[in-house]
């Protein structure tokens, strides 16, 4: 950010170590996927799909089961089973997921796989104070 001040290098170098932090980082160490969940553990939900086939009338359907999980007490919830799941009914369990009583309350993260097939738009907060991070998987 440009606010039309001349900062020399050594003066930014005195005000980042007189309130803490480094003035130059080692960015080769990064926090690992592990050291991040389990620092965060106890506001992490996650949420993904699987498939099951069901005998309706004689014939098999297959339905995608979504579930969410939260990663400190290994709770599950069942959020939905459909056999072709679309953007509106996604925007419903989204919906359902982030009011006060939710799933997601008290929750800081939400991890989930891409389901830009699914949602019609993917915000980046689900929930106020909520952060949607999409799994690196």
């Amino acid at each position: 950010m440009y606010l039309g001040y001349k900062i020399g290098e050594t003066t930014v170098r005195n005000i980042l170590t007189e309130n803490g932090y480094d003035p130059e980082p080692d960015l080769t160490v990064g926090t690992t996927w592990k050291q991040f969940l389990s620092s965060h553990w106890n506001v992490l939900a996650a949420c993904d799909f699987f498939s099951i086939e069901l005998l309706v009338r004689g014939k098999l359907v297959r339905c995608f089961v979504l579930f969410a999980i939260k990663l400190s007490t290994r709770k599950l919830e069942l959020l939905g089973i459909k056999p072709q799941p679309d953007g509106r009914w996604m925007a419903q369990i989204a919906w359902n997921m982030a009011n006060e009583e939710g799933f997601l309350a008290g929750q800081r993260f939400f991890i989930h796989d891409n389901l830009a097939t699914l949602l019609p738009c993917r915000p980046p907060k689900i929930k106020a104070g909520t952060d949607a991070t999409v799994c690196p998987c």
